[in-house]
């Protein structure tokens, strides 16, 4: 960090061991930016919590993972975890491999009434740009992970 503009430190009154630290400045970061050469604002934050305590951390309901996937306006893999949706952008996981996920798209976009495909790729990451849909139009990137593949859809005007 080059110029610090602010900085913090907590230290606990029983024990005197550091329970927060807080630095803000301006300087490069190549850990976080990859790049030794990009300045701009930094903020760490430093906390320390008993981790000897059970937390019970619970997702927001508006997060979760949606049981049913049919109001989520694409066709969606029953094996599919992770499911996030933000706008219209859908991403998940799900075990099919990169071309079994891309044939699934195919048959079932084309049983939703889209009209036309381009594809680009192979095993090794897939795009698929359907066209003439009644419903609206989408890209959908499929990419390797772990023994199956991660899919994002995304709508287009």
């Amino acid at each position: 960090m080059e110029t610090v503009h602010d900085s913090r430190i907590n230290v606990a009154q029983e024990g005197g061991f550091v329970v927060r630290l807080i630095l803000q400045g301006t300087g490069a970061s190549e850990v976080l930016s990859q790049d030794a050469s990009l300045v701009g604002d930094i903020y760490y934050e430093l906390n320390f919590l008993d981790f000897d305590i059970p937390v019970d951390i619970q997702i927001p309901p508006e997060c979760a993972t949606p049981e049913d996937t049919s109001d989520l306006g694409f066709p969606i893999p029953e094996d599919a975890t992770n499911i996030v949706q933000l706008g219209g952008l859908i991403s998940f996981s799900t075990g099919m491999g990169v071309l079994e996920a891309g044939e699934f798209y195919k048959t079932e976009m084309a049983a939703a009434g889209c009209t036309g495909v381009d594809e680009s790729g192979g095993a090794e990451g897939l795009i698929l740009t359907f066209s003439g849909c009644p419903d609206g139009n989408a890209q959908i990137a499929i990419v390797p992970e772990g023994g199956g593949s991660n899919v994002s859809i995304i709508p287009l005007p």
